[in-house]
């Protein structure tokens, strides 16, 4: 607390954002997080159409994760160390990668052995397989 009462950090990294960008830096703030969630939801709806289950439950695992950490971000400092700061941009990077991935018409990655239909998968190239 500073000697005239007044906080340095009011505990919320978007108010923190507010701060020290004013206005036209939370509206951006405010932008690219809305364009990153408009991305990911468009990549769940093309992998759900196309019947892509295992791209539908990655691009929804991240659009979760992010939504807590917008959440763990209104009431912590949650950008301004490690453990936040990392794993927050890890998971927008990766939403991001995975959206081109959708985009890009990538099938789902092939089973492990054991799991997979027959003739699917990397067990179907297996030589002890013939007979």
């Amino acid at each position: 607390m500073n000697e005239d009462g007044s906080l340095r950090a009011p505990h919320s990294a978007h108010f923190e954002i507010l701060a020290r960008a004013g206005v036209p830096g939370l509206l951006l703030w405010i932008g690219v997080q809305a364009a990153w969630a408009a991305t990911v939801l468009a990549a769940a709806v093309r992998a759900r159409r196309s019947g892509r289950t295992w791209w539908l439950a990655i691009t929804a695992w991240l659009f979760v994760y992010w939504m807590a950490a917008l959440v763990d971000m209104s009431f912590d400092v949650y950008l301004g160390g490690p453990q936040g700061g990392i794993w927050f941009w890890t998971i927008f990077g990766a939403g991001l990668a995975v959206a081109r991935m959708v985009r890009s018409d990538e099938p789902d990655p092939a089973p492990l052995s054991g799991d997979s239909d027959p003739g699917t998968g990397p067990a179907e190239a297996s030589p002890a397989k013939a007979g």
